[in-house]
């Protein structure tokens, strides 16, 4: 299955590019935040990786909407 994680870091930011072009990729199950900072924890990602099976797919939009993960996410 595919899954996708969606973040958008300011308020003025909008998901809805990320989120059309993810759903035209089939993706079936979708997690969505807005967090800016290395050092806040993103419970969206930390729930969309505990709900990864090894047959499923993680998609996200530009790789660097993983960034600042640290070992214990991975």
């Amino acid at each position: 299955m595919k899954i996708v994680y969606c973040r958008i870091s300011t308020d003025d930011q909008n998901p809805d590019l990320q989120l059309a072009a993810l759903k035209r990729a089939e993706c079936k199950r979708i997690f969505t935040e807005k967090a800016s900072e290395a050092h806040i924890k993103r419970l969206r990602l930390v729930k969309c990786l505990a709900s990864l099976h090894a047959s499923d797919v993680l998609v996200v939009w530009r790789l660097e909407r993983l960034c600042y993960l640290d070992r214990s996410q991975l």
